[in-house]
């Protein structure tokens, strides 16, 4: 894991100082894992992969694969500019009513309730996520 921590370093251009500062950890848990001296535990590894996520996470840890994930295949309703997938939420509630939103650069494009009887559904609660893995729910009350 070493050779691809360097590889990490020269495409980035950081030296092992500006790599430990990027991604939160001492210099000298970065120093003694580049000497060999100490394997990167998964906590040093989730670091990495957190600072830069366009590192492969399974390239990171066994060397198989690329660096970097392929870039997606460029399509009509893909556009080149857009960074962010779309992402799609859709729930269900007891009451049968189905709410589905589409999210893309972290702002909502389209929403559409259906219900059994074409009524506005109500919201139960809003969850977002952030890129670092947490998450916050908010509830109407």
């Amino acid at each position: 894991m070493i050779d691809r921590i360097h590889k990490i370093l020269r495409q980035k251009k950081y030296t092992a100082s500006q790599f430990a500062d990027k991604i939160g950890v001492q210099r000298s848990s970065v120093s003694h894992i580049m000497s060999g001296r100490n394997k990167p535990s998964l906590d040093f590894i989730q670091k990495v992969l957190i600072a830069f996520p366009d590192i492969d996470a399974g390239w990171l840890v066994s060397g198989r694969g690329n660096m970097t994930p392929a870039p997606e295949p460029i399509n009509d309703n893909n556009p080149p500019d857009k960074k962010e997938k779309p992402v799609q939420s859709i729930t269900s509630g007891s009451d049968g009513i189905i709410d589905e939103e589409l999210f893309t650069d972290n702002r909502k494009t389209t929403k559409r309730s259906v219900s059994p009887d074409n009524q506005t559904a109500a919201v139960e609660k809003i969850v977002v996520f952030y890129k670092d893995g947490s998450f916050r729910e908010y509830s109407p009350r």
